[in-house]
Parts: structure tokens; C-alpha cells; sequence
């Protein structure tokens, strides 16, 4: 695989995760009893931008961690199917915010601030990922190939908060 594509690609994606908005579950729902099935526990819950911009955080954040997860081949297997996993938990969020009202261009402003605060260390953990991925031939063409599949998938979800047009579908994960 030609390494200064993937290098495009996974500079694309991880300029535009700061771009977002979603994250890890709220306080409250995370104290919810534990003898409530988790199945009224989902139907009870509302989405909300800042409920999704919380799990959107938590899986940007969770790339940060594949990211320097990924030393070696077997690591790199693993991080093969943690980026998988990712990106089904993102295309659930992106379905779920899909279904919400266009927030006021204060909500989306603030959500963004919220998302760009809370994944300030995503860029470092990219960085030493690429280095790391051009330095160590183990890491190979699956680690490659995941992360172009991943941008493919990635490619297809549409952009909330767009600031010049909040109804613009484009990739919240891809600048424009």
C-alpha cells in the first residue's frame, strides 16, 4: 500500500475528528442502576447533541488509544479490529444525530468547542501512530488497509455542525 496515501487519508480523518460532536455517556446514565436491564435503560434514554457528542468523544478518543496501541504485527491485528468496531459505533452515532432538529448555531458552536477541548491529545497519539507505521514494516497492510477502509467508511457518514450551513451533509470526521 502506498504509505503517503494512507497518510492523506489518516491526516484527513484525524484533522477532521475535531470537527464533530459526540461522546462518553453521562454521569447520570452511567450511575443507572445495575438492576435495570440495559435494554429499558437504551429505551429510556433520549439522544441529545450533547449525549451523542459525549460517545463521539469517547470514540475519537478510543482511536487516539488504537493509535498507540498499534507497536507490532500482533498489535496491529488487534488494532485491525478495534478501528472496525470504531467505526460501527460512529455510524450508529451518525444515524442517531441524523435523527435529531439542526441545533441553534450557539449549541453547535458550543458542542464543537466541547469536542475540540476533549480530544486534544488525538493529534499526538496520530502523529506517533504515522511515525511508527512508516517506521515498522510489521505493522504491514493491514494496519494500511483498515485505516483506508476505515476512511471509506467514514467518507459515506454525513457532517453535523457544518459552520457555514448546519444542514450541509458532509463527514464530521473529514474536513471540508
Amino acid at each position: 500500500m502506498n504509505k503517503l496515501r494512507l497518510f492523506s487519508i489518516a491526516t484527513i480523518a484525524s484533522a477532521s475528528c475535531f470537527l464533530a460532536s459526540c461522546g462518553e455517556k453521562k454521569d447520570a446514565e452511567a450511575e443507572a442502576s445495575t438492576e435495570t436491564p440495559v435494554a429499558e435503560v437504551e429505551a429510556e434514554k433520549q439522544d441529545t447533541y450533547d449525549s451523542l457528542t459525549d460517545e463521539l468523544i469517547v470514540a475519537i478518543n478510543n482511536i487516539g488509544d488504537a493509535f498507540d496501541s498499534a507497536k507490532d504485527k500482533a498489535s496491529g491485528e488487534a488494532f485491525v479490529k478495534t478501528m472496525d468496531t470504531i467505526g460501527d459505533e460512529l455510524e450508529s452515532i451518525s444515524a442517531r444525530m441524523a435523527k435529531l432538529e439542526d441545533p441553534s448555531d450557539a449549541e453547535a458552536s458550543r458542542i464543537q468547542e466541547k469536542v475540540e477541548k476533549s480530544t486534544q491529545k488525538f493529534s499526538d497519539q496520530f502523529k506517533s501512530f504515522f511515525v511508527r507505521f512508516m517506521q515498522n514494516d510489521e505493522l504491514g497492510e493491514n494496519v494500511g488497509s483498515a485505516m483506508t477502509e476505515f476512511q471509506a467508511r467514514m467518507d459515506k457518514l454525513p457532517e453535523f455542525l457544518s459552520p457555514d450551513d448546519k444542514k450541509k451533509e458532509v463527514n464530521p470526521l473529514i474536513t471540508p
